[in-house]
């Protein structure tokens, strides 16, 4: 049987020295590999502190790099084309999907602010609100990072963004630069578990803001995504 495991098994592992594999380099990949695979995640638990599925990401190319780099590991010259023909055809069928997947994901999830809120929208109206009030640019917007970094990516004023109550910030802006400067505080009203915290720290340092709502809604090939109300602080900059 030309198809038995063990056949298989030979043709494709060999104890042989293999000189095709550089070594040191292989040495270097399973190092980043393992920094990569297990330092974020106990450095989250050692700190207590959030991870996002978004540092598995160089995952996705280092582990098949670490698996080539494998000195007893032979790959056929002829498996390298078939799983690039594999992924050719899984990428192209994806893009072809992804617009319907989109509308039927919006569809479903019309109760799923958060996730599907019109942050790019909210970014614009708060440009033009605080421009409007006072004259300049906006510098300093204090949210959530999930509100707060997409309101840096899409206001043309491109704010530097805090986060209430974070316990090491990004450096990029303090409290007393926000306070100086002025800042628009912004809590998400779908959010419950963040938003009576969020309240409490504007309550506390944005005392003088002006209080607003503000209600956007993302469209999808005109179907309708979920409504936001976003809870704003508008923080003048001091005299």
């Amino acid at each position: 049987m030309p198809w038995r495991p063990s056949d298989v098994l030979a043709r494709i592992w060999s104890r042989r020295p293999n000189p095709a594999v550089n070594l040191p380099q292989a040495f270097n990949v399973w190092i980043i590999q393992a920094i990569v695979a297990i330092g974020p995640p106990l450095g989250a638990l050692a700190f207590t502190v959030y991870i996002k599925t978004d540092w598995g990401i160089p995952l996705f190319f280092l582990v098949p790099l670490a698996l080539v780099a494998i000195p007893s590991l032979r790959f056929p010259r002829m498996a390298l084309f078939s799983i690039i023909a594999v992924w050719l055809v899984a990428t192209i069928a994806t893009l072809m999907a992804a617009p319907s997947i989109a509308t039927q994901e919006i569809a479903s999830n019309r109760t799923g602010g958060s996730t599907y809120a019109a942050r790019s929208e909210l970014a614009r109206e708060l440009t033009q609100t605080w421009q409007a009030n006072f004259h300049s640019r906006w510098a300093v917007v204090i949210a959530r990072s999930d509100s707060g970094e997409p309101m840096t990516f899409y206001s043309p004023d491109h704010p530097a963004s805090l986060v209430p109550g974070e316990a090491w910030s990004s450096g990029l802006t303090s409290l007393d630069e926000a306070r100086r400067l002025g800042f628009i505080g912004i809590c998400d009203t779908t959010d419950p578990v963040f938003l009576q915290p969020c309240e409490a720290w504007m309550a506390e340092h944005a005392k003088d803001a002006e209080p607003l709502v503000m209600t956007t809604m993302r469209f999808f090939n005109g179907h309708p995504g979920p409504s936001t109300a976003w809870k704003v602080y508008l923080v003048p900059p001091a005299k």
